[in-house]
């Protein structure tokens, strides 16, 4: 009896974990390891739409958004927080609609207009400069 209750909870166990192994080795062979080829320095990025900007002068389209950057891939979007490594494949439904939006190619190589350039700077002195006014002072510009 005791023997068969050893043979019982052998079978159990291997039952439990092929399942479990077999799981991980599928998923581990469905990963895909992209390697995009980008410079290691990325020029400044640029705005495209509100919340979305493109890294310019590059062959892929490669987006910043919500702090991770996306890469169109005929199979899919890829986002990782380097743009150096670590890009996941990203469900379609977890894929930001206004990149989605965004036909296709549409940034490839892309080379902004001079004044894009200029725009983005002066905007970002703007801020810089109202911040500098309103940090610590608690008091408004407000006319009446």
């Amino acid at each position: 009896m005791l023997r068969d209750m050893r043979k019982l909870i052998l079978v159990l166990a291997g039952a439990i974990a092929f399942p479990v192994l077999a799981s991980a080795q599928a998923s581990a062979s469905a990963s895909i390891d992209l390697r995009l080829n980008l410079p290691v320095v990325l020029p400044q990025l640029v705005i495209v739409t509100p919340g979305v900007q493109v890294v310019p002068e590059v062959e892929e389209e490669i987006f910043f958004v919500d702090g991770y950057y996306w890469a169109r891939q005929p199979h899919g979007w890829y986002r990782s927080r380097s743009h150096q490594h670590g890009w996941v494949l990203v469900p379609g439904r977890r894929v930001p609609a206004r990149l989605v939006a965004i036909p296709a190619g549409r940034y490839r190589r892309y080379k902004p207009a001079k004044h894009e350039r200029h725009e983005e700077r002066h905007e970002r002195r703007e801020d810089r400069r109202d911040d500098r006014h309103d940090h610590g002072h608690g008091h408004g510009h407000d006319k009446h």
